[in-house]
């Protein structure tokens, strides 16, 4: 007799069936839509087949090529392998039927697939009855129900199961008296699921908007305990009344969303699906959501336009939430606050009207690779950059060394700054052709990306890149491969400040102990920026 499998075991085949053509275990193109999963259901334990209640959800996508394609993810409630089978949706789209046979997983060690099929109920097993070729599911505004003979809650004479292919053994799991519930629906106005969702018109015009945001993080008993500013950009185009938006969405930068323009108002419906988001091996839907910031109850995404400027705002006390319900706020995979989009690639750093800037002496060193990557020189520059402080942001322009006009924007606390890294610098021509270019952090170690982080002394009007940290432009937003230029011991000093550069010579003078900037004596400076005597000076 062959072996029944706990559902651990299962999964564990359901990872061996990748090879198997047959097993569908990728989201199928079309509308995904979620359904609060009730009824009875069979599953295996320590002890045998226990009876139990479904729960949870269950996924449905819905083809928007005009073919009536439906697909169901997990049919039977308590086997859950992944896999999607397929079914047709009738032309009244009130019911739809699925085929038996779909296989749901397979078994190396057992040589044999595991497949959706009716047995006739015998005890607490099923006896497969190879006479019913499919099930049908009926579609009644936001219920859909299992077939009648198996929706018998008590006394089921069949039920939907899972069995051994080769010899058709009853594997242990089952569902009949099945419910899906639409816990989104609204009869007053309906979905139709089979048609496009934010469909974009093939005529829209779209232009790049630049995009800030803070990613919130939270601690264990779920409340704020970090904000960080973030900066990306997004498509925008307006349409008939309607705004499109695709790149709303942290989790799936592909998709799209759309909404309604009513004067300074515009509004984007909650729960409109994005795509899917792996984790931790497992694809998950995302659907992109507004919240109440105090009460975390879903609401519609209402941003403040600005015809006039072409600016969005997200409306105060509302996050924008990556999600993997539509429904509710259970599973977030990013929380977004103080949204904003802006006309125009660079607009991130639009710089404040009235900002006030101070001339600051740039130091770096700018350093130079063999083949195999290892540093093989190094080259002292100094540069002139404008830097304003308003409202706890800093503003910096000029430290690019491909485009000195552009402005990095960053945020001051204390007596740290940072720059979040990946703001667009402007374009840098190579062999004529145009690259973007991005100003990013670098861990030396792992040359891993980071933002720029500088250390502020506003006394003595100077700011350092920290020690750990080199400072890199890239063609990349999040990558520093193929980087354009990397910077070491990034130094910046207000001039004509009270700790201001005296000296710039080869030689030092006077035979007070030097020290670098991290505060170490040194005995024998070579290239760099030293001190001496309470003063700084350069060592070319």
């Amino acid at each position: 007799m062959k072996k029944t499998f706990l559902l651990t075991l299962v999964a564990a085949f359901a990872t061996l069936a990748m090879a198997k053509t047959d097993i569908v275990f990728d989201q199928p193109a079309g509308n995904l839509k979620s359904y609060t999963r009730l009824g009875r259901a069979n599953s295996l334990s320590g002890s045998g087949i226990a009876e139990t209640e479904q729960s949870g959800y269950i996924y449905l996508v819905y083809a928007t090529d005009g073919s009536g394609d439906i697909w169901v993810k997990d049919p039977i409630s308590l086997y859950n392998t992944g896999a999607w089978v397929k079914g047709k949706l009738s032309e009244d789209k009130k019911s739809f039927k699925v085929p038996v046979g779909q296989h749901l997983s397979y078994s190396n060690t057992e040589d044999d697939y595991c497949f959706m099929g009716v047995g006739t109920v015998s005890g607490n097993s099923l006896t497969y009855d190879a006479s019913v070729t499919e099930v049908e599911y009926t579609i009644d505004d936001n219920v859909i129900h299992l077939r009648s003979d198996m929706d018998t809650r008590n006394s089921p004479t069949k039920k939907l199961g899972v069995f051994w292919e080769k010899d058709k053994e009853y594997q242990g799991y089952a569902d009949w008296a099945s419910a899906y519930i639409d816990m989104d629906y609204n009869p007053e106005n309906p979905v139709d699921y089979t048609q496009p969702i934010a469909q974009v018109p093939e005529d829209l015009e779209t232009s790049t908007y630049a995009m800030m945001l803070m990613d919130l993080t939270f601690d264990n008993e779920g409340k704020v305990s970090g904000r960080e500013l973030l900066q990306t950009d997004a498509n925008v185009g307006f349409k008939d009344g309607m705004v499109y938006i695709q790149g709303l969405s942290g989790m799936v930068r592909d998709g799209w969303v759309a909404g309604t323009v009513s004067g300074n108002t515009i509004t984007i419906a909650s729960g409109q699906y994005q795509g899917t988001y792996n984790y931790n091996g497992t694809d998950y839907p995302v659907y992109l959501l507004g919240c109440d910031s105090e009460t975390e109850e879903v609401k519609d995404i209402v941003f403040t336009y600005d015809p006039e400027n072409g600016t969005m705002e997200l409306e105060e006390g509302l996050w924008l939430v990556d999600n993997a319900d539509p429904n509710a706020i259970e599973m977030a995979f990013g929380v977004y606050e103080s949204v904003m989009l802006l006309p125009g690639e660079d607009a991130g750093n639009t710089i404040p009207a009235d900002l006030q800037t101070e001339d600051y002496m740039m130091m770096l060193f700018d350093l130079s690779f063999d083949n195999e990557g290892k540093e093989s020189g190094r080259e002292l520059l100094q540069a002139t950059v404008k830097v304003g402080i308003k409202d706890g942001k800093i503003y910096i322009q000029g430290l690019s060394g491909y485009n000195q006009e552009a402005w990095a924007v960053g945020t001051v606390n204390g007596t740290v700054v940072n720059i979040p890294a990946g703001q667009n610098m402007g374009t840098y021509n190579y062999n004529g052709t145009d690259y973007p270019v991005y100003l990013l952090g670098c861990d030396k170690e792992t040359e891993e990306t980071e933002d720029l982080m500088f250390i502020y002394n506003a006394e003595e009007g100077t700011l350092e890149l920290l020690e750990s940290l080199w400072m890199v432009e890239s063609p990349g937003l999040s990558t520093a491969d193929g980087v354009f230029a990397v910077y070491d011991s990034v130094y910046l000093i207000k001039v004509g400040g009270e700790n201001a550069i005296t000296n710039v010579e080869t030689k030092t003078a006077g035979n007070a102990p030097i020290y670098n900037l991290q505060g170490m004596q040194v005995k024998n400076p070579q290239k760099g920026i030293f001190i001496q005597n309470g003063k700084k000076f350069v060592k070319k």
